[in-house]
């Protein structure tokens, strides 16, 4: 049976609107009298661009736009402004943890972008703070951040590994990376880090910078499947703001790691924007289609295009189908192949489990502090307790926001296979299946993890997952599929006894 690949999620933007756009964001520009303000601002906050809007252009905003569109623009600005000044400052402390503990950190991409492009760190709207750590010093930035409440949620090294706290009245991100570009299909491409001090308010921090920024932002671009508008505005102001000799050495620098053809690219793209406030129909429609997502073998032919040479397209090609950070043991190939394999079959079919599910259950979404003290009280009267699962280290077992039911150790103590929250040594709460038991340690792992969490006591051991409920229904925990394999395994018994049920009916 031939599986049908995904429909491409077409967005249809109206040319003139991202006319009307462009012009609000390029200084000096005028807008139309008569544009579509509410078509404006819904296009503006759908590419990401209306704090920065605001920023260039707010008088125009404010003398032309109707009232009602003025007041919810000066709102979304206000609320991205306050959303970026609480993240950065959350931050900037554990930067300054890190430094002080001899680690190698720079802050990448971000608010020090924002405010090196645009003159205000707040106009870009952040989901996280991406941090460079060199690998050696992952497992020293872990444990300091982990003494500094930030929790583990996703991702290990030498992958990127997310990191979130509760702070200022909203969740903030920081995912830690070992490689600038951080993609399995560029893998080969070394980017060197080039690091200068910047001042925010009242925090000097180390960011990155340099000759081969404009080729980072190339390859960041290139490498997603879409992309907003605001990741061109970022590189055309780059470009714009250098003289010739500086955008030589970009290039030059940006030939020497292997993303001469992506630099081109992405300028190419960038001259879209004065070209679209002019008019051009062209380029309205390159910047457009930015947004269409035509499948991941789209990006995936998009950087084989843009390879330095052919071997460098053989190695997106190997990145593809093995990435490096599997390739520490060659023994573990066969594995990871057929679990990628079942993957992809999987999602073509539909298979429930691989992606977020909707939960009925009303359970526990709190931060760390409120959820240990609830858990100690529940738990500690013997009482079982439902809470939501973050992240996607356990999944398929417990995808994202399911919620899974835990119950004292007393009651059910620990096994080998049993799914159990614990407290790992430096702090985090984790809901992790169990290898092995020993007399007074047990090792633990996500199902969806490369690595073994570290030996921890039992006594760090707090309760054991007993049920998972997932869109709707409630499962046994030794009913849930472990892996792809297990999932499609599931799927497949599902549908043989509903089919033989329907022939004997």
């Amino acid at each position: 049976m031939r599986i049908p690949p995904p429909p491409a999620v077409q967005r249809h933007v109206d040319p003139r609107t991202l006319r009307q756009l462009l012009l609000l964001l390029l200084p000096g520009e005028r807008v139309a009298a008569d544009a579509d303000w509410t078509a404006l601002y819904e296009l503006a906050e759908a590419e990401r661009v209306a704090a920065l809007a605001w920023h260039r252009n707010g008088t125009v905003l404010r003398t032309s736009a109707p009232l009602e569109v003025v007041q919810a623009w000066r709102a979304l600005a206000m609320r991205v402004a306050l959303q970026v000044e609480v993240l950065l400052g959350t931050v900037a402390e554990a930067v300054g943890e890190l430094r002080a503990a001899g680690v190698d950190v720079v802050m990448v991409k971000g608010a020090p972008l924002a405010y090196s492009l645009y003159g205000d760190a707040t106009v870009r709207p952040l989901a996280d703070c991406d941090l460079h750590v060199p690998l050696g010093q992952r497992g020293l930035a872990s444990e300091v951040l982990s003494r500094a409440g930030w929790t583990s949620r996703t991702g290990e090294p030498p992958a990127e590994e997310t990191f979130e706290r509760w702070g200022g009245g909203q969740r903030n991100v920081i995912e830690v990376h070992s490689s600038l570009i951080d993609e399995a299909l560029l893998a080969h491409i070394r980017i060197p880090v080039e690091r200068r001090e910047l001042s925010l308010g009242s925090a000097t921090l180390p960011v990155f910078g340099g000759d081969l920024l404009p080729a980072f932002l190339a390859a960041h671009l290139a490498k997603h499947e879409t992309a907003p508008l605001l990741w061109v505005i970022d590189l055309y102001t780059l470009w714009t703001s250098l003289g010739e000799a500086q955008r030589e050495r970009a290039r030059e620098c940006a030939r020497h790691v292997g993303l001469g053809r992506h630099l081109d690219w992405a300028c190419a793209l960038a001259s879209c924007v004065p070209a679209g406030a002019r008019g051009d129909t062209g380029a309205l429609s390159a910047l457009a289609t930015l947004r269409y997502s035509r499948g991941d073998w789209a990006r995936v032919r998009r950087l084989i295009a843009l390879s330095a040479n052919p071997f460098d397209a053989a190695r997106v090609m190997a990145g593809r189908i093995w990435p490096e950070e599997w390739r520490d043991d060659w023994s573990r190939a066969p594995h990871y192949l057929v679990r990628r394999g079942a993957g992809w079959i999987a999602r073509r079919l539909q298979v429930a489990g691989l992606r977020a599910s909707q939960s009925s259950v009303r359970a526990l979404a709190v931060d760390e502090t409120e959820l240990d003290t609830l858990l100690e009280d529940t738990l500690g009267r013997g009482l079982g307790i439902w809470i939501r699962a973050r992240g996607t280290s356990m999944q398929p077992a417990i995808p994202p926001s399911a919620a899974a039911h835990i119950v004292p150790i007393g009651a059910r103590p620990a096994r080998e296979e049993d799914i159990v929250l614990a407290r790992l040594p430096h702090g985090p709460l984790v809901l992790h299946r169990v290898q092995h038991v020993w007399s007074d340690k047990v090792q633990l792992k996500g199902d969806a993890m490369r690595r073994r969490d570290e030996v921890v006591e039992r006594s760090a051991l707090l309760g054991v997952c007993d049920r998972v409920e997932v869109n709707g229904v409630v499962y046994r925990a030794e009913e849930r599929p472990r892996d792809a394999v297990a999932l499609l395994t599931s799927a497949a018994r599902t549908r043989l006894r509903r089919f033989l049920a329907a022939r004997n009916a």
